[in-house]
């Protein structure tokens, strides 16, 4: 289940003057991606490459890297696209068995794809299914998430400069 740490570094993300992002503390120096519509692009620095575009506009999507696939979850949609193969497009996988409302947190952790916001579920993509996980004690609906080792998933607010860390 979801426990609650305190007393961490509040949350920013920050373009540095050398081109480097700095997010949550963590230096992007091999880029990231940038969803705005059904625009998506790779950043890389101050370069800009732009993907195929999404198949629909999801509503404030959140988006992760698991394996070599680039997944984009919103409402109750799943999209991959494989970045390396860019021309064979975006593929719907299973849709998410309830929505998770706007701006989900999304995270890959040992090949498995996390979609949490007002539910949570686990996405395994070798067998495009869903599971779902137990719920959160209040919304991670904007919350940044990153994977701690293979046991642990960690949410910070990005919506507000609290000190807050939530571990699943």
């Amino acid at each position: 289940g979801f426990f609650e740490f305190t007393e961490t570094p509040a949350a920013h993300s920050a373009l540095q003057e050398s081109g480097a992002h700095i997010f949550q503390g963590l230096e992007i120096d091999d880029g990231f991606y940038r969803i705005s519509g059904e625009k998506v692009t790779r950043v890389v620095g101050d370069e800009s490459i732009a993907l195929p575009d999404l198949p629909m506009a999801l509503s404030n999507p959140g988006a992760a890297m698991a394996g070599a696939n680039l997944f984009v979850a919103g409402e109750t949609t799943l999209l991959k696209l494989n970045p390396a193969d860019p021309e064979a497009g975006w593929i719907e996988c299973a849709a998410l068995p309830e929505s998770v409302g706007e701006n989900p947190a999304v995270v890959a952790s040992g090949g498995v794809l996390h979609v949490v916001g007002t539910a949570a579920f686990a996405y395994h993509p070798e067998g495009d299914e869903w599971k779902r996980l137990s719920p959160p004690a209040e919304s991670l609906n904007g919350f940044v998430a990153t994977a701690c080792g293979n046991d642990h998933l960690l949410f910070f607010n990005a919506n507000q400069p609290d000190d807050r860390i939530i571990a699943y």
